[in-house]
């Protein structure tokens, strides 16, 4: 069974959860079901982007470990014609 989060302690978690994504640069996408995505962007090396990643998601792992955290890369076209599609 979960644990039913207070108001205050969901609004705490939530300022964290704030905190963490403007220190990485992350864009917070809620998910139906309660999930969160934190989306990461940027211009780079591919290498650096990864290493921004995972420090993101062992800081999310030590702020919230009861969470399921996974990382996954990839390249995607924000910007253009064929992003809208």
């Amino acid at each position: 069974m979960a644990a039913t989060l207070t108001s205050g302690e969901a609004t705490h978690q939530g300022a964290q959860m704030d905190a963490l994504a403007k220190r990485f640069d992350a864009e917070p996408l809620p998910l139906r079901g309660g999930g969160l995505v934190l989306s990461l962007s940027g211009r780079g090396a591919a290498t650096d982007q990864a290493c921004r990643a995972a420090l993101c998601a062992l800081a999310l792992r030590r702020l919230r470990p009861e969470l399921s955290v996974a990382v996954a890369t990839g390249c995607v076209e924000t910007e253009g014609a064929d992003a809208h599609r």
